[in-house]
């Protein structure tokens, strides 16, 4: 995969608008403020109606976790205070039960590993914004949100997801003859086409 600013931004109607089939890898909202507990977030029986799967508490930053199955997918509600570190913060992270597939090919003998997928970006990225809103109500004591995804898309080759990359990251260049040594497929000859989104 070739280096990319992690700060690229988009618009959500941007990328949903495009031919491409871009798969939602992973998605997370962050919010931030100076007493997270004001906000009162609602813990993950109160949102999602049922126990969750697992629970961890983090003493050093006054945080708990809880994390379980949403939509056949891991869900983590992370809520941390950080007292005398700054603002608290929350997240909300939506990713797959597991970080690879395996995809059959013509040839009953053969397959293909690929990283796994919430779902197509066009029809999934509503469900997780939805529990979103749910999850969060805007008060005065926010001071940032931030809602970030990655999307990949499926090809044929190498030089077919760097083409890709090419045309729709502005902030991914090559220049001239230069190449671009660290951009790689895993474990097979397709290629994945990765794109971080941040919208805020």
């Amino acid at each position: 995969m070739g280096k990319r600013n992690p700060e690229q931004r988009t618009s959500y109607t941007k990328m949903a608008c495009t031919k491409m089939a871009w798969q939602l890898e992973t998605i997370r909202a962050t919010v931030f403020a100076p007493d997270i507990n004001a906000l009162r977030l609602p813990d993950w029986r109160t949102l999602m109606g049922t126990p969750p799967s697992r629970t961890l508490n983090n003493p050093e930053a006054d945080g708990t976790v809880e994390a379980g199955v949403f939509r056949g997918q891991w869900l983590t509600m992370g809520l941390a205070r950080r007292p005398g570190r700054g603002p608290g913060r929350a997240d909300l992270i939506l990713a797959p039960l597991r970080p690879t597939v395996v995809v059959p090919l013509a040839d009953p003998l053969q397959e293909r590993i690929e990283s796994a997928a919430i779902g197509l970006f066009t029809t999934d990225f509503p469900h997780f914004l939805e529990l979103a809103r749910r999850w969060l109500t805007i008060d005065d004591n926010v001071k940032r949100l931030a809602l970030a995804c990655t999307l990949w898309e499926r090809t044929f080759t190498l030089d077919e997801a760097l083409d890709i990359i090419l045309r729709n990251v502005p902030s991914f260049k090559k220049i001239g003859d230069d190449k671009i040594i660290d951009f790689h497929s895993a474990e097979s000859t397709t290629g994945l086409a990765r794109q971080p989104v941040n919208i805020y």
